[in-house]
């Protein structure tokens, strides 16, 4: 038993290590994304620092403000799967006819492989756009271990849910084959309700209001929320176990549903 569990174990690892290794090939990518995320926490540096220099106030200051923008963006770098992308191309290609044949499940293979891909984002995008901010902007962080192990785990527990989220985007492309606008659905999603750009508490009320009755506000909002401003952290770790539990189901059924049809057309 135990030796069949390490073998499984290091089968999953072996897919973190080719996720990891595939981005080591393209070195001048990693360059231009850290380029390209250090550039956007530019535009918001000097974007809200016109905005609090004209008296503008709000729930975040203008120091925390800036604490938020950098740590969505080092977020942004490493917490997506890029399932439904992954999915979307197996589908369109047919691929996904072999991959299902394989002794891991296709789901597994794009999860643990994700997890070799955003390590090394996290080490070789996200680090160094935090250097770079730190000595270009003077952002600041002081934060107590606990509550950075606190804030690690609302982060573990929302990279699950955005993984089974766009793993049931990307079963959804069974019925539209191309998943263009499916991706586009998923970044309007994200960007609008997620507080991936903006915190939500700055939102209109209203607006705020609808947003609170959404999961997409888990992704980042909830966990960088309380990273800054602090807050009830089992409420939103309880939040997060709900809608995780809630995606599974809904990407099992989706799943079994849709691995049935492809028997009875295939046979």
């Amino acid at each position: 038993m135990l030796r069949k569990f390490s073998g499984r174990l290091r089968l999953r690892a072996a897919f973190a290590r080719i996720g990891f290794a595939r981005n080591q090939v393209y070195a001048i990518a990693t360059y231009i994304n850290v380029l390209s995320a250090f550039l956007f926490v530019s535009i918001q540096y000097f974007l809200w620092k016109a905005v609090y220099e004209n008296g503008v106030a709000g729930t975040y200051s203008f120091k925390e403000m800036l604490q938020y923008v950098l740590a969505a963006e080092m977020l942004s770098a490493f917490i997506h799967t890029g399932a439904d992308r992954q999915i979307g191309i197996m589908v369109r290609t047919g691929s996904l006819a072999h991959v299902i044949l394989k002794p891991v499940s296709f789901t597994e293979q794009i999860f643990f492989e994700s997890l070799g891909v955003n390590l090394y984002r996290g080490l070789f995008v996200a680090l160094p756009l935090l250097v770079c901010s730190v000595f270009a902007f003077g952002v600041e962080y002081h934060f107590g271990a606990f509550t950075l192990l606190r804030f690690a785990v609302l982060v573990g527990f929302a990279y699950i849910f955005i993984y089974l989220f766009e793993l049931l985007l990307g079963l959804l492309s069974f019925f539209s084959v191309n998943t263009w606008g499916i991706n586009s659905m998923k970044l309007a999603v994200i960007t609008i309700f997620s507080g991936r750009v903006l915190p939500i508490s700055a939102y209109p009320e209203k607006l705020r209001v609808a947003v609170d009755y959404l999961p997409f506000k888990l992704m980042y909002f909830a966990p960088l929320d309380y990273l800054i401003k602090g807050g009830d952290w089992a409420e939103v770790l309880v939040q997060e176990c709900v809608w995780i539990v809630v995606m599974f189901f809904s990407v099992t059924f989706l799943q079994r549903a849709l691995l049935k049809k492809m028997v009875i057309q295939g046979g």
